[in-house]
Formats: C-alpha cells, structure tokens, sequence
C-alpha cells in the first residue's frame, strides 16, 4: 500500500513572540510525505520553482518519497508568511505568493492514477478537484484547506467536501467554514457538507476527532517517550537531529498535554480495566476514562477493547470508525 500526497511544496516565513525563521522547508505535502514515509511508500505530487534547493529534495529522498510528480518550474516557488500570536493557536497570513503554484495543473504520472489511498493537501480547491478527476481506485480521501480557501475559494471547496472521506482543519478555519463559534456545531455543520470524518486541530490543546457517530481526543502524552527514546528513533528517522526536533515542534504545537492529576484518580480502574496487561497502558487507559473520550488510539497489540474503553487501531481513526 502506498499513499499519494498532492499539494504544497513551498517556503515558509514564520514570525513568533519566541523567534523567527526565514523561508524555511514548508508546504503541505512536505511535511506530510516525510511524516507518512514512517509507514508506508509516499508519492508526492506538487511544483516547485527554480530556487528550491537540492538539500530540501534530499529530506524527501532520503525517506523514499517518490519525486517523479514533482515538477521544478521556471520561477520562483510558493511562499506562505505568517505571523503566530503570543496564544500560539492564533496566526495571521501576512503574505502569500503563489508564483508558481499560480495556474498550476496537477498532472498525475499514469503510475500514481490508481492511488486508492489520498490526501489533498492545501491547495486551490479546484485542483484537488483537478486530482479527484484523475484518479480511478481511490477509497480514502483526506483532504486539508485555510482561510485563504475558505473566503476566496469557497463554492469550489464545497464540490471538495462532498467527494471526500476526511477534512482535516483547526479550530479556526472550521469556525470560518461552517459559520458556528461552538467547535462541536461548528464540526457537525463541517460534517453536513460532505466528509465523513473531521479532525479539528487545535493547537496547544489537541486534535479532536468527529463523525457521525463519535468524538475522538487525542492528547500529547505520547510525547514524553520520544526523548526517552530519542537514541534510537534519531537514527532510525532518517533526519538530523535538528530536523527531527523541528518535527517534534510542530507535533507539539497541535496536541495538548494533560497533567497526570487530571487523571491519577482513575488509575485502580484502569488496572482494573487491564486485568494485569502491560501497566504502562494503565495512564491512556486512566486518561481516556478521566476525559470521557469515546477511546484509545494504539497499535498496540496487547492493548484490547475493554469495557468502558474502546481501543481504535490507525485504520478505524482514518474511516471515522
């Protein structure tokens, strides 16, 4: 199985109260083919000017993405600058220059045409309809978008959302689409035009999961493994340890850490619960039961559907199940 990325691959400029960085490796499907390289092939669909630089290329290489739907163009390629707010989850689209990505067609390579697993990066909604058309065996579609979209793009994003599966957004621009404050209506109204599954993301507090059926939280506890950790994933990543703590950063930035009083009181019912299984489990286990979330996201084989917790593995997230 192999998964097609279709989107931006593009510098970005970034103003924060702590620091700032001056057009740095950004774009939609950059760091999704890197992200997802970690578990499965990536073909990767975009365009790029004559000055992106062979040393971002190689990040890709260097994970297996296959390059062969990416297109280096006269000109100068897309750029996005924003600035991010003392709260980190308000940001501001200062500049936005599409240069090339400007009339841009995507142009699937007829080996990437029966793709059944895709994600439509942020771009023009109507080339992620342009990509739609061209696919034949697509089962899984996630899709991403921004305010830009939204405002100036927005009958063309409402054709997107009825043929997709997932759309992925934060809190912001779903309050914008849908035209609810609240993030729970906001969502439902989200899941009326058309996709089956919406993941909000909202910055230092966590990605929520909504379907039909079901709300699904995901916090950051997960985190604090990967320093434990870190001797060897480093390696095993493929990227500098400079790259791979960028990675991490931005990991933070959508996921929201909960203190272990939030929910040390349900830990005897999670060992409970666990009946003598792996006792690093019992604080998800804990946490899930202490938030009332719908359940637990884990690959872990050990870790099984129990009463009052369900265990959801990656494939059920991804279908909203």
């Amino acid at each position: 199985m192999s998964i097609l990325v279709v989107g931006t691959v593009a510098f970005d400029s970034i103003e924060t109260p702590f620091g700032s960085a001056e057009r740095v490796l950004g774009g939609s499907a950059s760091y999704f083919a890197v992200a997802a390289s970690f578990f499965s092939p990536v073909k990767i669909v975009g365009i790029i000017g004559q000055d992106f630089p062979e040393e971002y290329l190689t990040i890709f290489s260097g994970r297996g993405v296959d390059l062969e739907g990416l297109r280096r163009e006269k000109g100068e390629t897309f750029h996005w600058r924003g600035r991010y707010h003392e709260d980190l989850n308000v940001r501001d689209t200062v500049e936005l220059h599409l240069n090339v990505l400007s009339g841009f067609v995507p142009h699937l390579p007829e080996s990437y045409r029966d793709a059944e697993y895709v994600f439509l990066g942020n771009i023009d909604p109507d080339m992620q309809m342009e990509v739609l058309r061209q696919l034949r065996r697509m089962r899984l579609v996630a899709c991403d978008t921004m305010d830009h979209w939204i405002l100036n793009s927005g009958v063309a994003l409402r054709k997107v959302l009825r043929k997709i599966e997932t759309l992925v957004i934060n809190d912001s621009e779903a309050r914008l689409l849908s035209g609810e404050h609240n993030i729970v209506r906001a969502a439902r109204a989200i899941l009326k035009m058309g996709p089956k599954v919406v993941l909000i993301k909202r910055g230092e507090y966590g990605v929520l999961q909504f379907s039909d059926s079901s709300i699904f939280g995901t916090p950051a506890y997960l985190l604090e493994e990967v320093e434990s950790h870190w001797a060897e994933l480093q390696p095993r990543s493929g990227l500098s340890p400079e790259a791979l703590r960028e990675v991490l950063r931005i990991l933070r930035e959508h996921f929201h850490e909960h203190a272990p009083a939030e929910y040390e009181a349900r830990f005897e019912e999670a060992r409970s619960l666990l009946a003598g299984r792996d006792p690093d489990d019992v604080p998800y286990v804990a946490l899930a039961l202490a938030l009332g979330a719908d359940g637990v996201w884990s690959e872990d084989r050990d870790l099984t559907t129990r009463e009052g917790v369900r265990v959801y593995r990656t494939v059920e997230v991804l279908k909203g199940r």
